[in-house]
Order: structure tokens, then sequence, then C-alpha cells
């Protein structure tokens, strides 16, 4: 539900299933009779005509609110909006060239600057609690800071394939890695890192690859798809895509230069969504 962060809502999520799974009916017990009936519902889907089979997400329509100055030597590869005071946290990739920066979102001043290993592509980044996680591009791994200092403590192995984004529901961490799946982590009682699900993201009957950068906003992610102007919002739990945004007419973008990025904070604007991408000169606040 909407208003609920991830430990409000799993509970609510248990009972749900609870329920489910004591219902007083199911295709094995309840004979001939719901098999009938799933049986037509299946003849009724394939005769379908294939608009309604293969519903694809509604376009959303935005306006620009506001915008914000934005580092144009950062290739953004995280974004994330921390705290009442409105910092900025953003992982600035390529290899060599890597650095996390905490900085003031309304007139770009750097707070806080974190280095990253010379040979690490640094990749999404979220904050949990008191750590910071990095994911990394081709080095499968997550390197955790400390957030206050954004000094390094320790490396978790990502053997998932590459690196792309990250973020939380305030529980657990969700990735990408460039494909068509999100992966949810979760610490365990010894701080490592566990792969609790992956779900596969559709729109329609479409597989939706070249996840990138994500942000959560209860309950739903919103998700860039990477060299593109598209924005996906996305049901973390089934990998429905349900609503489409297009950027593109926000800003003038080429070669590497992708759109990536998505940030939010009810402390910021409860109705506001900020995106930038890689090597832009502003971030923008979308309505």
């Amino acid at each position: 539900p909407y208003g609920l962060d991830c430990r409000e809502q799993a509970p609510v999520w248990a009972m749900f299933v609870g329920a489910m799974e004591s219902r007083p009916w199911s295709l094995t017990s309840s004979g001939p009779l719901v098999l009938a009936v799933v049986a037509m519902l299946r003849l009724a889907l394939a005769q379908a005509p294939t608009e309604l089979r293969q519903l694809s997400s509604p376009l959303a329509t935005h306006v620009v609110a506001m915008d914000f100055p934005h580092e144009a030597n950062c290739f953004t590869e995280g974004l994330f909006l921390n705290g009442t005071d409105l910092d900025v946290f953003e992982s600035c990739g390529l290899t060599g060239r890597s650095y996390i920066r905490r900085y003031n979102l309304k007139d770009g001043t750097t707070r806080q600057r974190g280095d990253v290993p010379s040979d690490i592509f640094g990749e999404g980044l979220v904050v949990l609690g008191p750590k910071l996680f990095l994911l990394t591009y081709q080095k499968r791994q997550v390197l955790e800071y400390d957030a206050v200092s954004l000094t390094m403590v320790k490396r978790h192995p990502f053997p998932y394939g590459e690196g792309w984004g990250l973020t939380t529901d305030g529980c657990d961490l969700l990735a990408t890695t460039g494909s068509s799946f999100i992966y949810t982590l979760r610490l365990d009682a010894d701080g490592v890192l566990q792969l609790l699900r992956k779900v596969e993201v559709m729109d329609g009957s479409t597989v939706v690859r070249n996840l990138n950068e994500l942000e959560y906003v209860t309950p739903k992610l919103w998700v860039n798809q990477w060299y593109t102007n598209t924005i996906w919002r996305v049901d973390p739990l089934t990998g429905k895509c349900e609503l489409k945004l297009d950027i593109g007419s926000i800003y003038s973008w080429n070669g590497g230069a992708t759109p990536n990025g998505i940030a939010y904070s009810s402390h910021f604007h409860e109705e506001l969504l900020i995106v930038t991408g890689k090597l832009w000169t502003k971030m923008f606040a979308l309505n």
C-alpha cells in the first residue's frame, strides 16, 4: 500500500498470502467445475485480440517544475536524495575516474567526496541505515561504505552479472544488471548480502531489457532503460510495467550521455521526481 514502508508492508503481504493459502478451494480439490472455468478463461484469452493480450503501459505526461545544476563531468551511475537537508548523493562512473559525491541540491555545492578504488568502475549507489552501498560494473562486487565518513569498510560478492543500478525499499537492496531482471538482496545476521528473489520486467508481453538506475517510491520502482529516454514505473514484486515516461524533451543528449539517475524524497516534494543523465549540466524536477 502507498504510504507504508517495507517493514509495514511485510505483515500486510504475509496476511494476504496466508489468506490465499488457507482458501477453501484449489484447482486440485474442487473438481471439474473449477477446471472447466479455467479452461474457458484460457480459451477466451487465446481468442482475444492481440491488443488485449499484450497491453503495453500507458504513457505518462510530465511538466518540468524546476531545474538544478549538475556536475557536467559526472558520468552519473547512482543518485538519491537523503534527509531533510536535501543532500544529493551521486556516484560518478568510469574506471579510474569513479567517485562518490554529496552535495547541496539547490546550488550544487560539494559537501563531501568519497574515493573509489582506481580499478573500479562505480555504478549504482544507495544508503541503508548507517551503510552506503556502491555497485561495481564488472568486478562482481558491492562495496560497502560508512555513510557518514564515506570510507569503504567491506566488499560483498555480487555474482549475478554486471552491476548497473541500485536502490532500497528501506529493508532490502534492489539491483539491476543491464538485463531484464531486478534482484532483491538482504543483509543476513552475519552482514552478508543474500539473494531473496529476482523478477523479470515485462511491458505487457514484451521483455524490457537494459534496466539501469532505479528509485524506489513506495510501493513502486522507477527504472531508467539504458540508451533510451524511457523511465518505467514497475511493480517490484511482479516485474510488471505500469507506466512509461518519456523524458526526451527535457534535455538534448548524444553518444554516451544517456539519461540516467532518478531521485525522490517526500522532504523535497511529494509529487516530484528528480532526473538527470550522464554528463548532463542540469537535473530536472518532474511533476
